[in-house]
């Protein structure tokens, strides 16, 4: 590699450090290195959820969506037990049984089907109760 290659792919790694917030573990961080270091430019968009009006900030970089996760955000998946399931927090990327996922979470970037789908399994793990008919 040239002295000048080694800086350009420094200078990517620091973007793509500063973008997903120094999470080197996140699976989309040689990607972004990548794609740094190829030129590609990222763009930022809003969605508003149905829930609350409450808008997340999207970024697109060479085509590929995400969204930071917030406190909002966890808030918003809490089941009506005033907690969340197993699968919502594997759902984006952590495990619930390790101390501090929240804090892990917060700030954390991933795609937004990663988002919905914790969304989705709201209330999943409550049990309905069965109905005798009479």
């Amino acid at each position: 590699m040239k002295p000048s290659e080694v800086s350009i792919r420094k200078e990517s790694e620091r973007l793509a450090d500063e973008f997903l917030g120094n999470d080197r573990d996140n699976s989309i961080w040689p990607l972004l290195v990548d794609m740094f270091e190829s030129g590609v430019a990222f763009r930022e968009s809003y969605i508003t959820t149905e829930d609350d009006q409450k808008e997340s900030k999207i970024t697109t970089l060479g085509g590929i969506d995400t969204v930071v996760i917030t406190k909002e955000i966890l808030e918003q998946g809490k089941s009506s037990n005033n907690g969340w399931n197993r699968k919502q927090i594997k759902a984006l990327g952590d495990n619930q049984d390790v101390s501090g996922w929240m804090n892990r979470l917060i700030g954390k970037r991933v795609r937004p089907s990663a988002i919905q789908l914790f969304l989705n399994l709201k209330n999943a793990h409550i049990k309905k109760k069965n109905k005798k008919f009479l």
